[in-house]
């Protein structure tokens, strides 16, 4: 039931689970919201526009914005705020408050007659659309502690920002964007991953193809004119990095049986809340080598760490 409504779009490029609902960004730029039920609940539409004509025939056609992969996806920490970032770079946040309604054109048709589910849901649009990484290949994406239009994001280039969406004079939704790390030009920065911990704003994951290390949000902010931009210097020598591990990356075929520039990675943070908030696990992989950190986190957002 679901490949059906999606392939509408293309098909599934993106996956992201929540408690009772879980998200699926499409290869043709539309993010769709299931129930657990696998009933479709909304359609998130690339683009800030809202659509003034209704009487197109195809519900793809129908809907404004980009035509891209969806490559990333985050939710906020209340749920309320959704995040996309697309093959093209562009990155889009929606408010999920302003739920998808029936379309004005499908309310008064006969109840009886059976219908599209897609052309019964008017797509919801974009509150923010975030264009710094344009032409860039995102590789991290993650709301900023509690807020719902600051997002932290990296990119193949080697860069991460810190974009603060805040309300103009005319209280039209902008943004403003700060870089906060510049990986070496002898580095590939493969991945980011963003989690809060306690009251600080958050610890920073960051992975390349020679070193893996964690910082911290505030710090890296507040002392952006000191991180490392020098090609000899790596990330290790900042006061910044709270841990670090060397990692080694093995060359491996792409499916075209080529050696892949950008190996397969990916980075994790888990922690119960029920059991203890304190303890957090932290896990990263390069192809096929999976490491596992237990930390303690402890006041003054230091990390303690119990096993590797």
């Amino acid at each position: 039931h679901i490949y059906t409504l999606i392939s509408a779009y293309g098909g599934p490029s993106c996956f992201l689970p929540a408690n009772a609902y879980f998200v699926l960004g499409s290869t043709k730029g539309p993010v769709l919201i299931f129930d657990d039920k696998e009933y479709l609940q909304s359609i998130l539409a690339p683009s800030c526009s809202i659509i003034t004509n209704t009487n197109t025939t195809s519900n793809l056609n129908s809907i404004q914005g980009i035509r891209s992969p969806v490559t990333h996806l985050a939710i906020s920490w209340d749920g309320t705020h959704l995040a996309a970032a697309y093959e093209t770079g562009d990155i889009f946040i929606w408010d999920l408050n302003r739920t998808s309604k029936p379309r004005e054109d499908q309310q008064n048709t006969d109840t009886t007659t059976d219908h599209d589910p897609l052309d019964e849901i008017s797509p919801v649009y974009a509150i923010l659309h975030i264009t710094k990484h344009v032409g860039s290949s995102i590789n991290g994406l993650e709301f900023r502690d509690r807020r719902h239009t600051a997002l932290v994001v990296s990119d193949l280039n080697g860069n991460v920002y810190y974009h603060n969406g805040h309300r103009t004079k005319l209280w039209q939704l902008t943004y403003s964007s700060t870089g906060m790390l510049t990986i070496p030009s002898n580095e590939i920065l493969l991945s980011t991953s963003l989690h809060t911990v306690q009251k600080s704003n958050g610890m920073l994951a960051i992975l390349t193809n020679k070193l893996f290390c964690i910082t911290t949000i505030e710090q890296t902010l507040n002392e952006n004119d000191s991180v490392i931009k020098k090609k000899n210097q790596n990330l290790v020598h900042t006061p910044l990095i709270l841990y670090k591990n060397d990692v080694t990356v093995t060359q491996q075929n792409n499916q075209n049986g080529n050696h892949s520039i950008v190996p397969n990675n990916g980075i994790s943070w888990y922690s119960n809340p029920i059991t203890s908030s304190s303890i957090i696990y932290l896990s990263y992989f390069i192809n096929s080598t999976i490491s596992t950190l237990v930390f303690r986190s402890t006041d003054q957002t230091k990390f303690q760490l119990l096993q590797n």
